[in-house]
């Protein structure tokens, strides 16, 4: 694609294929972060689980008023933690509920091509060596908690994570057949 068309956002509003890379790139690293806090927690000793609750600045259903969502996080816990991985991992994939990112992950528009390939790249990488690097830890003992994306230990991250660029993958392929 051109620069052009990579910073083209599509007419009914949206965000351009750059900045949907550019978002794909931030959600990987802050993903490999909570890796990288969930590793250190097991090497030094102690149990390797977060939880996070909903905030107005994290991820949300779109249709949710953030004033609302920290008071939604333990139905949404309990509710999460009954839906099957398979079924949660579809929500995450195809566009069923429209989504808010977090304000941490939202793009940076009119990144240039070749920056946002060797990105992308780059997180790839890092996230690669993490895992390879800590390969002796059990991944499966180490758990994130989250009201939306239920109990998902350090593989299943990665597992929500691919999900997630399949679900903007998805987009991409819409907002250029849009151009």
């Amino acid at each position: 694609m051109s620069q052009g068309d990579l910073d083209r956002r599509p007419a009914g509003g949206g965000w351009s294929v750059g900045e949907i890379l550019d978002h794909l790139e931030k959600a990987e690293a802050a993903n490999r972060g909570e890796i990288a806090e969930l590793i250190a927690l097991a090497r030094a000793g102690r149990e390797p689980f977060l939880y996070r609750g909903l905030t107005p600045a994290g991820p949300s259903p779109a249709f949710l008023p953030p004033a609302l969502l920290p008071w939604l996080s333990l139905p949404l816990t309990l509710a999460t933690l009954c839906l099957p991985d398979a079924a949660r991992e579809l929500l995450i994939r195809r566009r069923l509920v429209p989504a808010r990112a977090a304000d941490a992950l939202q793009p940076r528009p009119g990144r240039p091509a070749g920056e946002l390939r060797a990105g992308l790249a780059a997180s790839l990488a890092e996230t690669r060596s993490l895992l390879a690097a800590n390969a002796d830890l059990d991944f499966r003992r180490m758990v994130l908690l989250h009201p939306l994306f239920g109990a998902a230990d350090a593989l299943g991250i990665v597992a929500l994570t691919a999900a997630h660029e399949e679900r903007h993958q998805e987009q991409i392929r819409a907002t250029a057949a849009a151009l």
